[in-house]
């Protein structure tokens, strides 16, 4: 996966996140996804180089950060985590 530096921050982003918009609830009638197929698409980018995930918090009204934090418990350091920008 290819890899872009974000600014100076000296950290490396890869060219392709994973989007979340649709993790745990049915934004705008695309359909929702479950907590084990957004565990295998979460498991699938990182095997192949992805780092970054999209997501707010008005996803779902919060439920896709709620269902990320869930997933990710255990894998955190293989992705950039917000606390690396402060």
């Amino acid at each position: 996966m290819k890899k872009n530096k974000l600014g100076r921050s000296g950290l490396e982003v890869s060219a392709l996140s994973l989007g979340t918009m649709n993790f745990g609830a049915d934004w705008h009638k695309i359909g929702a996804i479950d907590d084990k197929t957004a565990s295998s698409l979460i498991d699938l980018a990182v095997e192949r180089g992805v780092n970054l995930i999209d997501t707010a918090d008005i996803y779902g009204r919060g439920a896709s950060e709620e269902m990320l934090g869930r997933l990710l418990k255990g894998r955190r350091k293989k992705l950039l985590a917000h606390d690396r920008f402060l």
